[in-house]
């Protein structure tokens, strides 16, 4: 039995706002964001997480997952010493709290 082949070209819009890029550069980009992501303080992390008051949020938030949390164990906020600021690194801290959401939000009354 023969087996004939058939070749086609196809076109695919591209929107005029996006770009393509190869796979690796893509990559090598996304880590770069990675590295330089903007820093959020405070007030970010309370707005993200939808509570205002410093109590609330100890109370649901840091004091459950402090150690996840330190930069110094590899997590995503740079907690400041007494009366310092708060540096967090919002991709990572992003990617944390959607995977910790039950987690976070399990148990907890607002």
């Amino acid at each position: 039995m023969e087996v004939n082949g058939i070749q086609a070209m196809i076109t695919v819009p591209v929107p005029a706002d996006f770009v393509l890029v190869p796979r690796d550069e893509w990559l090598r980009l996304s880590r770069l964001n990675d590295e330089n992501a903007e820093d959020g303080d405070q007030k970010w992390l309370k707005n993200k997480v939808g509570i205002q008051n410093a109590k609330k949020l100890d109370e649901v938030l840091l004091n459950p997952f402090f150690k996840e949390l330190d930069a110094r164990n590899g997590g995503p906020i740079q907690f400041g010493g007494q009366g310092s600021a708060w540096k967090v690194n919002k991709r990572r801290f992003l990617a944390w709290y959607d995977e910790n959401w039950n987690r976070i939000w399990g148990g907890v009354k607002s």
